[in-house]
């Protein structure tokens, strides 16, 4: 069968039944494992090794003598879905860049809680938080921080509770003052 040039083909021969190919150990043996090398110089060559133990099933690109280490992909639908380059650098969607452990391209989704150990930057446009309280732990916000602040660049910046009609609290540079949408009510007033 022309089909089939150049390869082996296993088949049950259980009609319309389930095809098994298994590798096992021999004895009280704990592992077993196929290994496919690139190269028919078995000494030097590139390895895609798939071992299971009893503490762990591995999945292992490794490399014997001069051979070269290779990523491993997983592809779907005719595209390359995801990657894993020889350092350990993971992309989804894309081909990580080295810089990243964590590089994904297109929109994710966490079901539960997300923490995040380190500082957290957020390049974007809009960043929304669709949250009843919003916690935070510093005594200062900063707002405007921009890489060469001037009054200029702060101007219109604040704060907007959003109502009926937007209330403001905003900074004006032409007046030099801070200026409220609505009148600021006081309870208690020391004079000096």
């Amino acid at each position: 069968n022309a089909t089939l040039a150049n390869r082996v083909a296993f088949q049950t021969s259980t009609t319309n039944g389930f095809t098994v190919v298994s590798v096992i150990p021999n004895g009280s043996g704990s592992a077993a494992s196929v290994v496919l090398e690139n190269n028919s110089t078995y000494t030097n060559s590139g390895y895609l090794q798939v071992t299971v133990s009893s503490s762990a099933a591995n999945i292992i690109s490794g490399i014997r003598g001069t051979g070269t280490y290779l990523p491993l992909t997983f592809s779907t639908g005719g595209s390359e879905a995801m990657r894993i380059d020889t350092s350990g650098n993971l992309g989804i969607g894309n081909t990580p860049s080295g810089t990243y452990k964590l590089e994904v391209t297109g929109s994710g989704y966490f079901s539960s809680n997300l923490v995040v150990a380190g500082d957290l930057t957020v390049n974007g446009t809009t960043t929304t938080i669709n949250s009843t309280t919003l916690s935070v732990d510093d005594k200062n916000i900063e707002l405007g921080s921009v890489t060469s602040p001037t009054d200029i660049t702060a101007d219109g910046g604040g704060i907007t509770l959003k109502g009926a009609t937007d209330k403001t609290l905003n900074w004006v540079n032409a007046t030099g003052a801070w200026t409220s949408s609505a009148v600021i009510s006081e309870r208690y007033r020391d004079w000096e």
